[in-house]
């Protein structure tokens, strides 16, 4: 597995493909949206943020050719219709090209538009993977904290 946060997002054997040039659209903006959020998990359980987003350029990169990779292809099959006079690709080839870049490009947006600097990366993975209040609550009513917090009679938090 590769150490990098960035190559991680990238290892071929974490998608369901045989081969890295083989891929099937319907699913892989989900399974790369998907992989990054594990990426952030781990990243935040770890304590590595700093590393996560020193490899930013890194991830927008990755973003940035698998986006014009679709495109290509998608070009490709419009020049060989175009050339040959003949389509041979199917229908929804092009229209799950299509909706893959669509979605590539959104899940991009939603994962760098905010997120400029280490801070702009901690506030946007706290608010994505916080508890609601209310599940907070719910879960502090039935968890209390036990009776000795309430009778303790010194401050834990002091430098005495």
């Amino acid at each position: 597995m590769p150490e990098s946060l960035a190559g991680r997002l990238l290892d071929w054997d974490m998608f369901p493909f045989p081969k890295p040039w083989f891929f099937h659209p319907p699913r892989f903006a989900r399974l790369l949206g998907e992989r990054w959020k594990d990426i952030c998990q781990e990243a935040a359980a770890s304590r590595r943020l700093d590393e996560l987003h020193a490899a930013r350029e890194d991830f927008l990169a990755v973003f940035d050719q698998l986006i014009t990779f679709h495109k290509s292809y998608l070009g490709l099959l419009d020049l060989h219709a175009r050339l040959t006079e003949r389509d041979l690709s199917p229908h929804y080839a092009r229209k799950e090209l299509s909706q893959v870049i669509e979605e590539l490009v959104k899940l991009r947006e939603n994962i760098f538009s905010d997120w400029r600097t280490a801070d702009d990366l901690a506030n946007i993975l706290v608010e994505k993977f916080s508890l609601p209040a209310e599940k907070l609550k719910e879960l502090a009513a039935k968890y209390p904290p036990p009776q000795s917090w309430y009778e303790e009679t010194t401050d834990p938090f002091s430098a005495d």
